[in-house]
């Protein structure tokens, strides 16, 4: 996602490249007359050249600084904006020496690649052509293909960033309003880890777990508690998993789930109905007790053949992450639960596995895990509680994460919501400078064709057919520029389809918005020079020629 960003705003940097050369262009084809005569006088090519791109450095420079004041504010801004994101402690938001210098050292190379052609092309006409040339037309048609290519590059750019935006912010969009599979609202949560000095074994850790999950449940209140590695949404183990009757000709053969170690209590901590069987039995989720999983509908339809999951065998590779130690042991399903919302993987990678398996703790050997509580009250007025009861199994056990689970699923997204807005930033951005950029070319252009267009209608051409000349371009300049932005748009999505929830990264909705967006944003900002093409006085254009 990050280099994402970074072609965000290389993207438009060379919109706004493109815009200021489209400028330079304008003032270079003015300035034809000027630079042939200079040239006459005995200037060398490399002494205009070296001239303009210092008007260009200079521009550079003063656009950098107004720049550096307007970074600031941005800063701000933003720092607000996700001011209620819950990130971690070492993401800040900062302009420091080295971002100074490198953004410097950017702007003053843009200037220079934005100012090289624009004095290359001022500098290399014919002097004696354009000293003969009484009109601007001419000019203007010798930089009107470089101009336009210009302005489709810009849409171009502006369509493809839009539409990353776009799917982000969609996806963002559903992710608030999907069904996660589990209930949200009634449910606190925290995070314990035991020190081994205390808890030196897995007999330990286990009696523990059970005496807190059993001291939490009993307190007024509270309808289900558990304990599990992670919470749902969040993050996954990862096991390699053999089914029984398959075969496999090497270990690395066997397929990989996501998975989970849970105690008594975890899915009715979340309101997660079963599709089949059942739950955890106490005996079960203490050490000793046979071994059995609970597996998710997407396991079934993909390892177990769709159906008749309860009785069946798997054995899972042990947790070495975890500590653990032996050979795998064989686990009999006991119930199969719905999939559940899997969340967007560690920092937004995507990398989740819908299949799913959940094992009772006792056979695993977890120093952390996550504590849920489900209230019948308000989660957040129970903190109190919570943390009195957790002090009244071990005093000297630190909580931290204390969060309700909402601001859990907050947390996970967090990088989602400043991505999103970054890039809804940058696309807006790169849309407005397109439509500045497509107003500079249009108005140029009907500024040096102003008595061509006043002859033409001296002549009896209709209005509509000047408005149709100046829309013309326009609308060629749109479709050609939309149609490489669609294509630089479904390039750009490619990194993100792992990270999007409940849309695709080739969504019509997405991209029909966003072409009519852009659309009507080109033939808005046509409109001032069209209105001025058709108002020309044909009288005064006539006594002009």
């Amino acid at each position: 996602m990050m280099y994402l960003l970074m072609a965000m705003v290389a993207g438009v940097l060379l919109v706004a490249c493109a815009n200021v050369a489209n400028v330079l262009l304008a003032r270079a084809s003015v300035r034809e007359k000027e630079v042939a005569i200079r040239t006459a006088l005995g200037a060398s090519r490399g002494r205009v050249v070296r001239q303009l791109l210092a008007e260009a450095v200079v521009l550079g420079v003063v656009g950098g600084l107004v720049g550096l004041g307007f970074a600031y504010g941005a800063l701000d801004w933003f720092s607000g904006t996700v001011a209620g994101v819950d990130k971690p402690y070492w993401i800040t938001f900062e302009l420091d020496g080295l971002a100074l210098l490198f953004t410097s050292g950017v702007a003053l190379v843009a200037a220079m690649a934005a100012g090289t052609v624009p004095a290359l092309r001022a500098s290399g006409g014919s002097m004696g052509v354009i000293l003969r040339d009484e009109s601007r037309g001419s000019s203007s048609l010798r930089m009107g293909r470089f101009s336009s290519g210009l302005v489709v590059t810009e849409l171009a750019v502006s369509c493809g960033l839009m539409i990353a935006a776009g799917l982000l912010v969609r996806s963002l969009v559903d992710m608030n309003r999907m069904d996660m599979g589990f209930d949200v609202a009634p449910v606190m949560t925290a995070r314990l880890g035991l020190f081994e000095t205390d808890y030196p074994d897995a007999e330990a850790r286990s009696r523990f777990y059970h005496q807190l999950v059993e001291r939490m449940t009993s307190e007024p209140g509270v309808e289900a508690a558990s304990l599990s590695s992670s919470l749902p949404a969040t993050w996954q183990n990862r096991w390699s998993v053999e089914i029984e009757g398959e075969t496999y000709a090497t270990e690395a053969d066997l397929p990989e789930t996501g998975g989970k170690t849970v105690t008594v209590g975890y899915f009715e901590t979340f309101g997660v109905p079963f599709l089949e069987g059942r739950g955890f039995r106490l005996s079960e989720s203490q050490r000793g007790g046979e071994p059995v999983a609970v597996v998710n509908r997407s396991f079934v339809e993909r390892h177990l053949g769709g159906g008749g999951a309860v009785g069946r065998r798997i054995r899972l590779e042990p947790d070495f992450d975890e500590g653990e130690e032996g050979e795998a042991q064989w686990l009999r399903i006991v119930g199969v639960v719905p999939d559940l919302y899997q969340g967007v993987g560690f920092f937004g990678s995507g990398d989740q596995l819908d299949e799913m398996v959940y094992r009772p703790q006792a056979l695993g050997d977890a120093r952390f895990m996550s504590l849920a509580v489900r209230t019948r009250g308000s989660p957040a007025a129970f903190v109190p509680t919570l943390r009195r009861t957790v002090t009244s199994v071990d005093p000297n056990l630190p909580l931290y994460w204390v969060r309700t689970m909402r601001e859990s699923l907050d947390q996970t997204t967090f990088l989602h919501r400043i991505f999103g807005t970054l890039f809804s930033v940058f696309g807006a951005a790169a849309l407005f400078l397109a439509a500045v950029g497509l107003y500079g070319v249009i108005d140029y252009s009907v500024s040096a064709r102003i008595r061509e267009m006043g002859v033409r209608i001296a002549f009896g051409a209709d209005r509509r057919d000047v408005l149709g000349l100046v829309y013309r371009r326009v609308l060629k300049q749109l479709a050609v520029g939309m149609g490489l932005g669609i294509a630089l748009g479904m390039v750009l999505s490619q990194p993100m389809a792992a990270t999007l929830v409940g849309v695709r990264e080739w969504d019509p909705v997405v991209y029909g918005t966003i072409v009519l967006t852009l659309g009507l944003t080109a033939v808005t900002a046509a409109l001032m020079p069209a209105i001025r093409a058709i108002s020309v006085d044909p009288v005064e254009a006539l006594r002009a020629e």
